[in-house]
C-alpha cells in the first residue's frame, strides 16, 4: 500500500474505539472476539503472576 494513502495511528484507533463501544453497546461480539479476548486476558494474567513470582 502506497505511504499516501496509509492512515495513521489515530485514524486506525478511532475505528477500533468505534468497534468496541458498539460492541458494549449491544452486548454482542463476534464469536472470533471472544475467543481473542479471553486468550490476550489469560495470557496477560499469567505473566504479571509469573513477575510477581520473580520479584
Amino acid at each position: 500500500m502506497p505511504l499516501e494513502s496509509r492512515k495513521g495511528h489515530e485514524e486506525y484507533f478511532k475505528y477500533v474505539a468505534k468497534q468496541f463501544f458498539e460492541y458494549l453497546a449491544n452486548r454482542k461480539m463476534p464469536d472470533w472476539e471472544i475467543s481473542n479476548t479471553l486468550a490476550k486476558y489469560y495470557i496477560t494474567t499469567k505473566a504479571v503472576e509469573i513477575a510477581k513470582e520473580e520479584n
